[in-house]
């Protein structure tokens, strides 16, 4: 039986609204990579103001909020996060450098459109002041490369993108003029005890390079129907063969 004019309409519309969805679909893919990389020169020139908006403006109860740096964190809610930002001010440093690049992406949309999981590399130089960590020269500018994973999932508010969980795991931060064979580590994030926008105790996925050691630089990609099977955010610290997995 021949199609009628009806039946064709009803055709196209269908394949109307797979290309208009295929196209937003595309459009988030680029809004969210653009979050990301934005946040890469925000953090060149140490705007850490601009770097807590990348963060919803305010609570969305029911979301938790995590922040987590190599061995700093995890920082849990909105206003801790922010808080860590404001802490740390704004302006460059004399003689600071962190200039990385964010390549590998894999990013996953979710059916919905207003979440998106984000699994990418970065690596990079650095230059920073010495901290108190034991292998540091306190107070002198190291040269560094630095090289690790970011792991995060994204939230869409009222059209917008943020940042809503946000962790960035180390392989390796090591003095340019040693390696990541005779020392991988040689700044640690966290501060003081006693300070107030910190949790006590190691980040959830602090493992660095070890030579010593098989390595699994976690964590795992996300599968493209991530969010169909309703995968927690923490799954993905687990890694195949089913023996190497994360307890």
């Amino acid at each position: 039986m021949a199609q009628t004019l009806e039946d064709r309409i009803a055709k196209l519309e269908k394949k109307l609204a797979k290309v208009e969805d295929a196209a937003e679909r595309a459009r988030d893919y680029q809004l969210v990579w653009n979050l990301m990389s934005r946040r890469q020169h925000l953090l060149a020139n140490n705007q850490n103001s601009m770097l807590a908006d990348q963060f919803p403006p305010k609570d969305i109860p029911g979301e938790e909020f995590r922040f987590e740096i190599a061995d700093l964190g995890p920082i849990y809610g909105l206003d801790n996060i922010k808080g860590h930002y404001r802490m740390q001010g704004d302006g460059n440093i004399p003689g600071f450098m962190g200039c990385h690049l964010i390549v590998a992406p894999v990013i996953v949309i979710s059916p919905d459109r207003k979440r998106a999981r984000v699994v990418c590399y970065t690596f990079g130089p650095s230059a920073l002041t010495g901290t108190a960590y034991p292998c540091d020269q306190q107070g002198k500018i190291n040269a560094c490369w630095c090289l690790g994973k970011y792991n995060i999932e994204c939230i869409k508010v009222d059209g917008t993108w943020y940042f809503g969980k946000f962790c960035w795991h180390v392989i390796f931060r090591t003095p340019f003029d040693q390696g990541w064979i005779k020392q991988p580590i040689m700044h640690s994030y966290t501060p003081h005890l006693g300070e107030k926008y910190w949790q006590p105790g190691r980040a959830h996925w602090y493992r660095p390079y070890n030579v010593d050691a098989k390595n699994y630089f976690l964590p795992w990609t996300p599968d493209d129907d991530y969010y169909e099977k309703g995968t927690d955010f923490d799954d993905l610290t687990l890694v195949y063969p089913p023996e190497t997995k994360m307890k």
